[in-house]
């Protein structure tokens, strides 16, 4: 059930700062638009890339939309990498 990119483990990204990197995080950005959510990951765009996006809103302030690649787990000695 759901699309093969869903059941896949997700791709860790080379090179945050990358045009398609860039076109990846408008195309979550605007898919999380569309549907009213304040969050999104990847695969459901259709891409098996270790990222997420999400949008901070409060009332009186203006909008914040971060984007974070290759998160990590708690203790995990590796770099994570903020996509801004």
């Amino acid at each position: 059930m759901g699309h093969d990119v869903l059941k896949q483990v997700s791709e860790p990204i080379a090179n945050p700062t990358a045009p398609e990197i860039a076109r990846l995080a408008q195309d979550m950005s605007d898919t999380c638009e569309d549907i009213g959510g304040n969050g999104i990951a990847s695969p459901p765009v259709y891409e098996p890339a270790r990222m997420f996006a999400y949008r901070v809103r409060k009332r009186g302030h203006a909008e914040r939309r971060q984007y974070v690649g290759n998160p990590l787990k708690r203790g995990d000695q590796s770099k994570d990498h903020a996509i801004e």
